[in-house]
């Protein structure tokens, strides 16, 4: 299937974004189970939480369960296990422990990936920091990665999430990806953005 982009239909619907205001788009975060996920876990896991998030989206991808059931298991179990750890080391065993039972296609991939962050020793800081661009462009270098690809920014994400949940108020710069899932796919599909091309 080839396409080409809709320019006019970017343009109609980035006005729309504009009228609505950052403050309107920072609402339809709140409806995100990703987004509740992330706030429960602040609160239950308080002193890890950013780590667990972060750690998690890395290996977030072929998953055996839908993405929001995914994540609704993940905050049960390392919710049942967090108040015995304290530091990013600890919270990368716990992700690994949970990805060997929950997500385990591709684990030996998924565990390396986790090990390789465990041996970043700038993580913590630009995490702890909200450095995000730093941290994009880190955990690439770490990962052998693009700073765009889709994890890699779903990590990002997922740590707005988590200070969003906590009350900070924090836009994301905009050199920071969208991370592409079904649904916003489906969106762009539908809010015709792109042109099917006829291939004959």
């Amino acid at each position: 299937m080839r396409y080409k982009i809709n320019y006019d239909r970017i343009e109609i619907i980035s006005d729309v974004f504009k009228i609505l205001g950052i403050n309107k788009i920072k609402m339809i975060e709140v409806c995100d189970i990703q987004f509740h996920v992330a706030k429960q876990l602040s609160m239950l896991c308080p002193q890890i939480s950013k780590y667990l998030l972060y750690l998690n989206s890395l290996v977030s991808y072929r998953l055996m369960y839908h993405g929001e059931k995914f994540w609704v298991i993940f905050k049960q179990y390392v919710s049942e296990k967090c108040i015995h750890i304290s530091d990013f080391k600890d919270a990368v065993d716990l992700v690994i422990d949970f990805s060997v039972k929950y997500n385990r296609i591709l684990i030996n991939q998924k565990v390396d990936r986790l090990r390789k962050i465990k041996r970043c020793n700038e993580i913590v800081r630009y995490i702890d920091n909200h450095e995000f661009e730093l941290l994009a462009k880190y955990t690439a270098k770490c990962l052998n990665n693009n700073p765009n690809s889709k994890t890699v920014v779903f990590s990002i994400k997922m740590l707005y999430y988590e200070l969003k949940s906590k009350g900070f108020d924090i836009v994301l710069p905009n050199t920071i990806a969208i991370p592409v899932d079904r649904r916003v796919a489906l969106i762009t599909y539908l809010s015709g953005l792109l042109d099917i091309l006829d291939e004959n």
